[in-house]
Formats: C-alpha cells, sequence, structure tokens
C-alpha cells in the first residue's frame, strides 16, 4: 500500500469516527449500562410473604434503569407484583412498579424504569420484589445465583441476608452529550478487549481498508 493509499484509508477511518460520535451526540441512546450481574442458575419465589431483593451501589448518578429477569411458571400466575427500590436501611420507597404476573413470561427479562435519581453514585440501595396474593403452587420466580459474584451487594430473603445475588443489569441516565461520548468510547475499548469475535472483526476490517480504497480509486478512474 502506497503512502497515498495510507492516508486515503486512516481519513476514510478518522471520518467515520467522527460521523459515529456525531450521531451518537444527537440521536445515541442516553441509557447506559452500569452493573451487570449476569449468572442466574437458580430460582427463588416469590408470594404471600415470602419477599425477595437485592442491595447495589450504582456506579454513576441518574441510576433509572433495573432490568431483572423473572418467570411466570405456565403462565399460571395472574396476580399483582411490586417492585420497591429503597436507600439501605430506610423503610420508605424512593420508587415503586406495580406490575402483575400478566406482564411476565416463561420466562422474560423485566425491564423497570423510573425517574432518574440525581444523586445515585455510590450509595446503597435496596430493591425486593412482592406479590402478597400469589401462593406456593403459583409463585412468580427470580432468577439468582449460589454464589456471591457481585462484591458490592447482596441477595435479600425475607429481610435476611442470603449467599448469592440476584441477576440483573442497572442503568443510568446519561444527561450530557460529553458523558455519552465518554462512555461511546469507554465501551468501545472494553468490548475490543474482552469480545474476541469484535477484535477479529474490526482488525479484518482495517486490514481491508486498502483493498477497498483500490477498489473505489478504480472506479473513480473508470
Amino acid at each position: 500500500m502506497s503512502k497515498k493509499q495510507w492516508w486515503f484509508c486512516s481519513l476514510l477511518i478518522l471520518t467515520l469516527l467522527v460521523f459515529s460520535l456525531f450521531f451518537l451526540a444527537l440521536f445515541g441512546v442516553r441509557n447506559i449500562p452500569d452493573l451487570k450481574q449476569s449468572r442466574g442458575e437458580i430460582l427463588s419465589r416469590i408470594w404471600g410473604e415470602n419477599i425477595v431483593g437485592q442491595t447495589i451501589i450504582p456506579g454513576h448518578n441518574n441510576f433509572n434503569i433495573l432490568v431483572v429477569n423473572l418467570k411466570n411458571p405456565a403462565l399460571k400466575n395472574k396476580k399483582p407484583l411490586i417492585f420497591h427500590l429503597r436507600e439501605e436501611e430506610t423503610e420508605s420507597d424512593l420508587r415503586t412498579i406495580k406490575l402483575n404476573g400478566l406482564n411476565i413470561g416463561d420466562p422474560s427479562s423485566i425491564r423497570l424504569q423510573f425517574d432518574p435519581i440525581t444523586d445515585s453514585l455510590g450509595k446503597q440501595y435496596y430493591f425486593f420484589f412482592e406479590s402478597r396474593a400469589s401462593t406456593h403452587e403459583e409463585p412468580i420466580e427470580v432468577y439468582h445465583h449460589d454464589e456471591d459474584v457481585y462484591k458490592n451487594g447482596q441477595m435479600i430473603i425475607n429481610g435476611q441476608p442470603k449467599e448469592g445475588d440476584l441477576q440483573f443489569v442497572s442503568y443510568y441516565r446519561a444527561l450530557s452529550k460529553k458523558v455519552l461520548i465518554k462512555s461511546f468510547f469507554f465501551q468501545f475499548w472494553e468490548r475490543f478487549f474482552f469480545d474476541k469475535i469484535f477484535a477479529v472483526f474490526y482488525c479484518l476490517l482495517l486490514l481491508l481498508m486498502p483493498t477497498i480504497s483500490l477498489t473505489i480509486k478504480k472506479k473513480n478512474n473508470g
């Protein structure tokens, strides 16, 4: 590849990157992943007095979404299910969301979105589910892992700490374009170093750039 072609490829890559950032700043999704506990091979039942929850410590302000994996076995449950979010060691809800077994699949990922908590960074929160009207025969179930894989929190059943963690993903709301672009770069490099398929694909794209540039040049000359 000649020096001219190399510069052409570099300029093309830079242009694509700038365009991507511009598009992201204007139209990008502003809810950014924060915490993730992806292991969930075990089910705990939510019914009657049986309440299941988890403590977490958000890594950013404006905590506003939790995604939790639930299961409604055979779609039998049609009872109310209530999500509570509190600061640790308090008795009043910061956020409350009312659900129903009718909204829950077998299984399904439930997205719980609420108004951002502006000062959530570094604070400990406790979220839990209850379904007082559900019976032992027709419970809602929540996925969890039986080991302490999320070190900044723990699973809570009926007010008592238990070994293990619920399966969940939390998000925060990016209120500025600067934060959004910074998050984009961080997630790109994180994925590049930890996702081998993505890294190989990206490197192949760079290697193919000279061929692409030559093809474009031939078409222009033709």
